[in-house]
């Protein structure tokens, strides 16, 4: 997902910022790269959220007049959400963003429900192993046969 959270001024004079937090010359004369930023766990999650329910971006580490000139500069303005009293807005596309979160929102929810599928999978498989199986694959029966694994760990239980 593209933020402007990344994009970061790049060398030379047109890469300082002003005590009030404009660029020093204008936008599209300063330099501006992206660098993917390393996001934590519940970042991660954050941004998995904000796409499920077609929210703008949060634009950290910018500030409101960059946003602005960035989202100008790079065509990333936020669809302005579409009411009955609201004549200001583009219907089609609040249509297809509520579209791209719906196909997402599933998408999410697929992958939910496979990540619980797997090891569900596995404890069914242990479950129904036959007796004979369960048997040879069981710590006691491995150490009895020479596993050394097996047997160090039955000798720190």
């Amino acid at each position: 997902m593209l933020t402007l959270a990344g994009l970061r001024p790049t060398g030379g004079r047109d890469a300082q910022a002003d005590p009030d937090g404009s660029a020093g010359a204008s936008s599209s004369e300063s330099r501006w790269t992206y660098r993917y930023p390393r996001y934590g766990f519940f970042e991660q999650l954050r941004v998995l959220n904000d796409l499920r329910t077609a929210r703008p971006p949060l634009w950290t580490g910018v500030s409101p007049a960059e946003s602005e000139s960035l989202a100008v500069d790079y065509g990333l303005q936020d669809v302005k959400e579409c009411t009955q009293e609201d004549t200001d807005c583009n219907p089609e596309t609040w249509r297809r963003l509520m579209q791209q979160a719906a196909i997402f929102h599933w998408s999410w929810i697929s992958v939910f429900f496979a990540a619980l599928i797997v090891p569900t999978l596995v404890l069914a498989l242990k479950w129904l192993m036959p007796a004979e199986l369960k048997k040879y694959y069981s710590l006691d029966w491995q150490a009895r046969h020479g596993n050394r694994e097996a047997q160090s760990i039955q000798g720190g239980l």
